[in-house]
């Protein structure tokens, strides 16, 4: 609501401005990421946690499948962090979050993970 305490055209302005921001931040909330498949082959052959003797492992198993009971970000971030052995920045920068939100977003989804098991040893 106009107050008159700036000129008309400056209330205006920045009225359109505060809405093409708004409108511009909805757009790009969820944009297209394209998958690159350049490093498909890069990962080592003993890295990670996906050869077959270690997903006979019950310990292995259990914790990927708390891993698929968590929140669709913790998840993503755990497996990015843990599992493909990316760094927080290219975490930010796949998943297009700040620096301190992709740390925190991890810390508590290793909390939240071993949170869920310990209640299944219990």
């Amino acid at each position: 609501s106009f107050k008159g305490t700036s000129t008309f055209g400056a209330w205006i302005k920045k009225i359109v401005v505060n809405q093409s921001v708004s409108v511009y931040n909805r757009n790009t909330k969820y944009h297209e990421v394209q998958y690159d498949d350049e490093f498909k082959h890069a990962v080592e052959e003993d890295g990670g946690i996906a050869s077959e003797e270690e997903e006979q492992n019950p310990k292995v198993r259990m914790i990927l499948k708390t891993m698929e009971t968590l929140k669709e970000n913790y998840r993503v971030a755990l497996i990015h962090h843990l599992i493909e052995g990316y760094d927080y920045e290219e975490i930010c920068e796949i998943l297009n979050i700040t620096y301190a939100n992709c740390r925190t977003t991890i810390s508590r989804a290793k909390e939240s993970l071993r949170t869920k098991l310990l209640s299944y040893e219990n």
